[in-house]
């Protein structure tokens, strides 16, 4: 195998199996919310807010970055998870962000992000949530 190759298969290895990206560009953020970083990062992506914008993760801070500042390493699923509120928003479609850990997740109403216990939401028609 040549050389190139085979440093190309070790970085494919170290890639998170979540969706991710490779920071072309450092982006120090012009607004609170914003997810710093530096060129080279793997930023952990949680979701597509528009075509120029992501929110995502890294080193376990998450914010908003500009879509043309990464390289899709693993896109984000077409359809995002979501579930069903069971109590208090009841009825309520929630997309599902990530999970937190064995009983809670984070998730996103309308334009609010926030966790969740997991018993409290009921897997939509069709999706998998990530717990």
């Amino acid at each position: 195998m040549r050389k190139d190759m085979a440093l190309m298969a070790g970085e494919l290895s170290s890639i998170p199996a979540l969706p991710c990206g490779k920071a072309l560009y450092s982006y120090e953020g012009k607004e609170p919310g914003d997810l710093q970083f530096s060129k080279g990062d793997i930023i952990i992506l949680r979701r597509k807010v528009d075509d120029n914008w992501y929110h995502g993760e890294l080193n376990s801070c998450h914010g908003f970055l500009p879509a043309s500042y990464i390289q899709l390493l693993r896109p984000l699923s077409q359809t995002p998870p979501q579930g069903k509120a069971l109590y208090d928003f009841e009825d309520e479609v929630l997309t599902v962000i990530r999970r937190v850990d064995e009983n809670w997740a984070e998730g996103m109403l309308g334009d609010k992000i926030g966790i969740f216990p997991i018993l409290y939401v009921e897997e939509g028609v069709g999706t998998h949530l990530p717990l």
